[in-house]
């Protein structure tokens, strides 16, 4: 993993997890919609400019759907600039061009998948339930990505899921996200019929995902496919 530092933003190359994470701190929409985060296999292009007369160095993902792009480039998402750091600018490029290659050339079809609040047409992915996505790396849920190996999904039902995720939060203060969120405590009312995925991820967050029964068979299919790579 690579972090790198420029002024008030924060970039973090995961290979592993094939991401790379935006963290923009100044204030404005790019703080609002931090942390960014980029699946390599969404990246069409990375745009490297140098230091001239007046404009800093920068560097710049372009998205093949273009999501979070701004011709300026301090207002793009997935943009940093900086005057003291042309090295680690040249190895971010760098970085994000080899990643972005590599998925490009063993990409399979491409799914429109759930990421930062859009959808974007990423390669490489295997499955999808709900808010949960699967690649060969990584576990991506509603755009922040987990790391396969280490976590364990399971097939629920309803009541199930209630439970499992009560135990879960006595246990250990796991945090829980997704619709079983809402099924704790009397929240809501039981919602037979439905199928619910639940995955522990690696971090220790418990993901969710709901579907009908009629998904039974895709739940279950996502389910195995978690559980075998990680």
């Amino acid at each position: 993993m690579h972090t790198f530092e420029f002024g008030k933003s924060t970039v973090v190359v995961d290979p592993g997890a094939r991401t790379i994470t935006f963290n923009h701190s100044e204030f404005g929409p790019r703080k609002a919609n931090s942390p960014w985060v980029v699946p390599t296999g969404a990246i069409e292009s990375v745009e490297h400019k140098k230091k001239a007369f007046m404009s800093p160095a920068g560097v710049r993902l372009m998205l093949k759907d273009r999501s979070g792009y701004h011709p300026v480039w301090t207002d793009d998402m997935s943009a940093v600039v900086g005057k003291r750091h042309p090295d680690e600018l040249a190895q971010l490029a760098e970085l994000a061009e080899q990643m972005a290659a590599a998925d490009q050339s063993a990409a399979s079809p491409e799914l429109r998948v759930p990421l930062n609040g859009q959808f974007m047409s990423v390669p490489g992915i295997l499955d999808v339930f709900g808010d949960i996505v699967l690649d060969e790396h990584a576990i991506y849920f509603q755009g922040r990505a987990c790391r396969l190996e280490g976590s364990h999904a399971e097939l629920v039902d309803a009541n199930a899921a209630r439970s499992r995720v009560t135990a879960t939060r006595v246990a250990a203060g796991a945090v829980i996200a997704g619709p079983v969120g809402a099924l704790v405590g009397g929240m809501a009312k039981k919602k037979t019929g439905e199928v619910y995925v639940m995955v522990t991820a690696s971090d220790g967050r418990v993901l969710s995902a709901s579907g009908k029964g009629s998904d039974l068979a895709k739940a279950a299919e996502i389910v195995a496919k978690i559980n075998a790579r990680s």
